[in-house]
């Protein structure tokens, strides 16, 4: 494998396109100083995944790009791709010529390429590791690299000459196969400490997996009554809406045939009413005709009276008349008898005559009058003898009226009989049409009642089912609370009794002072006076467990006995046994100190001895160890009590400082504070009691909720 050809473009003063063939043999690349000669090398180490800019005679990633000069632009983006001849196959890849490639941009992007391919750095050290190539190895030789290797540390040497000796890459894998075998055995560890955690666990699980195979069943059995009891509940409302529909649908055609009958009805009581109204106006007609002729008549009448009267009253003047002319022709003849003087013949002739003309004048004009009156009378009797027809016509069609009349009104009373039956009929088809409204209205509110009787039986329905998952899922939450709270306080009993967190020497001690609860093989001697552990006997307050713990953690397994002579006797039991190791507090002969006085101030918690609680035959041990314990918020409190010289200073969280300056800090995550699960020891009978009794209220709240959906269903 050799290096057949490199391409550069913008990196560093190569800012065109720039492409170097090498041949087989050794290859040189002169020029005087500042030509660019090292900016090939640069190029090549760049290539192979160079990471440090000191070594690229740089300061920035970005350097590397043409910058541009006073005649040229700055250019965006440097590549440098590398041509390696892979006919022999040294590279583990089937191509003969592999390409390698680098870019990089002005805003930070940078990427490799391998044979036009985007690929990681790490593919690409891999690759090159495999084929004895690296930037940092003996194939390529920088300015001062001599230097540089002697001047070497041991462990830089050593890899260096790994490198050549091509064995590198296999301490890297050595490394990395070490490294997971560090994190499997990690992982096993941690596994062993769940397995420890879930083994007590395993009999809570178990009848975890019960009731939820339980739940499973009863859930499947519920779901599927549910169903048959909602396929038969809607069976039942189904046929019950048919059978309503049906009554519906035969009461709407019944409604439907009696309004037809209705509007029958209906316009045969509009044509009797139309032929009514005609008949009562022909008869006003015939009424105001009758009246017409009689008025007619009664004038003719007062006319023909009139007229007689007249004809009476001239036929009278003309008999007087006549009288009168008689008289005067008496007259006349008396004088022509007397025969007087002719003078006074003359003039009574003259009187006469003149008289006699007067006479015959009025006469005349009698006669004329009567002539005028029996005209007159004539056209009077004439008149009246039309009218006389005229009435007898009217009385003729007054009789006509009369019979059409009678025959008008009984048709009307047979029209009234036929209407009054037309109307009881409709009022019987009005009652019946009410019946059947109200019928389909009632089996309307029926239906809508049902409907709506049944949407409330769903919904309430729902509503309890709702509430029975609640409660089911509150119940299942409780159970596994309780369940969760029960295998940790057996876990708890069983630490506290057994003293699984204390050391074999003083568990043996509990045990030979018969202070170790049952269940752990007891020794065969056995010693009076052993009271208990220290730690057993404080009562911590929540938030104080790091820092008392730290501060009686010399003393946190300590074993309180009476006197010095337990003491010892129990040291030389375990001595003699070969029982291991244990710290001992004997009450009696212990030189008690009293705590500090301590005001209130910032930062300051207080004494350690005042903030817990313990028997009161213990007090003194408890002032002794931690009465002049300073329990403060932080560590700059913690200075300012040391610089006061009171005692002992701890941090709430755990930084123990030492009268004498030593300071004691730090976590490693999984430790459990003995005083955490004393509280907690204290506090889950009474937090497993309160959670029994909810899920009892739950428990009858959910059998009330499933007799509720019974009886809906």
């Amino acid at each position: 494998m050799y290096l057949k050809r490199l391409s550069i473009q913008g990196f560093k003063s190569f800012a065109n396109r720039t492409s170097f063939d090498y041949g087989r043999g050794v290859t040189a690349v002169v020029g005087p100083n500042g030509s660019g000669k090292s900016n090939v090398s640069d190029a090549i180490r760049w290539v192979l995944g160079e990471q440090s800019v000191r070594l690229l005679r740089a300061k920035k990633q970005e350097d590397v790009i043409f910058a541009g000069t006073g005649s040229r632009a700055q250019v965006g983006m440097a590549e440098v791709i590398l041509t390696l001849d892979n006919e022999e196959h040294w590279l583990p890849v089937d191509f003969a010529e592999v390409e390698i490639g680098r870019r990089v941009y002005r805003s930070g992007e940078s990427e490799y390429l391998l044979n036009g391919q985007r690929v990681r750095l790490r593919d690409v050290a891999d690759l090159l590791m495999k084929g004895d190539v690296g930037q940092n190895s003996y194939s390529i030789m920088g300015q001062g690299l001599v230097d540089e290797v002697l001047s070497m540390s041991s462990d830089d040497r050593r890899s260096f000459l790994d490198e050549a000796a091509d064995v590198k890459r296999f301490r890297v894998k050595v490394r990395e196969a070490q490294d997971r075998l560090a994190a499997n055995t990690q992982n096993t560890e941690r596994i062993g400490l769940v397995i420890a955690e879930m083994t007590p666990r395993l009999a809570q699980l178990s009848r975890q997996a019960e009731r939820a195979a339980d739940h499973r069943r009863l859930s499947s059995e519920l779901a599927e009554l549910l169903r048959v009891s909602y396929g038969h509940r809607w069976s039942e409302a189904h046929n019950t809406l048919a059978r309503v529909r049906a009554t519906l649908d035969q009461r709407s055609a019944d409604n439907a045939a009696a309004v037809l009958q209705v509007e029958q009805f209906r316009e045969q009581i509009r044509a009797l009413g139309d032929e009514i109204r005609k008949r009562r106006e022909a008869i006003a007609r015939r009424d105001h005709r009758n009246a017409d002729l009689e008025r007619r008549i009664a004038v003719s009448r007062q006319s023909i009276e009139l007229e007689s009267d007249r004809h009476r009253m001239l036929v009278q003047r003309h008999a007087e008349l006549e009288a009168e002319a008689a008289t005067l022709a008496a007259d006349c003849a008396a004088l022509r008898a007397k025969a007087p003087e002719p003078d006074d013949e003359a003039a009574a002739e003259d009187t006469a005559a003149g008289s006699l003309l007067e006479t015959r004048a009025q006469l005349a004009a009698a006669e004329r009058d009567y002539a005028e009156a029996r005209e007159a009378l004539r056209e009077a009797r004439d008149n009246h003898e039309a009218v006389a027809s005229q009435i007898r016509n009217l009385e003729r069609d007054i009789a006509d009226a009369e019979r059409r009349v009678d025959t008008a009104a009984t048709d009307a009373a047979h029209l009234g009989a036929a209407r009054k039956q037309l109307l009881g009929q409709l009022a019987s088809y009005g009652r019946r049409y009410a019946e059947a409204r109200a019928t389909v209205s009632m089996h309307e509110g029926a239906v809508e009642s049902a409907r709506l009787a049944a949407d409330q039986a769903r919904d309430r329905l729902r509503r309890v089912q709702s509430d029975v998952r609640d409660y089911e899922a509150a119940s299942n939450e409780e159970l596994r609370e309780l369940d969760f709270l029960e295998g940790r306080l057996d876990a708890l009993r069983r630490v506290h009794a057994e003293h699984e967190d204390v050391a074999a020497g003083t568990r043996n001690v509990l045990a030979m002072g018969r202070v170790l609860g049952g269940g752990h093989e007891l020794p065969s001697r056995e010693i009076e006076g052993v009271l208990g552990l220290l730690a057993r006997q404080l009562r911590v307050p929540s938030g104080l467990e790091l820092a008392v713990n730290a501060a009686l953690e010399q003393r946190l397994h300590a074993v309180i006995v009476e006197d010095e002579d337990v003491a010892l006797d129990a040291v030389a039991a375990l001595r003699a046994q070969r029982l291991g190791r244990a710290q001992f507090v004997p009450v009696r002969a212990l030189r008690t100190l009293r705590p500090v006085n301590l005001q209130r101030e910032k930062g300051v918690v207080g004494v350690a001895s005042k903030l817990v609680r313990c028997e009161r035959r213990y007090q003194e041990v408890i002032d002794t160890f931690l009465g002049r314990v300073i329990v403060v918020e932080d560590l700059e409190a913690a200075r300012r009590m040391m610089q006061r010289g009171l005692g002992a200073v701890v941090t709430l969280d755990g930084t123990y400082i030492d009268p004498s300056g030593v300071i004691t800090g730090g976590a490693t995550g999984t430790e459990e504070s003995a005083f955490a699960r004393q509280r907690e020891l204290d506090e889950l009978p009474e937090r497993i009691e309160a959670l029994r009794h909810r899920a009892g209220i739950n428990a009858q709240q959910l059998a009330n909720a499933r007799l509720a959906v019974e009886q809906l269903q």
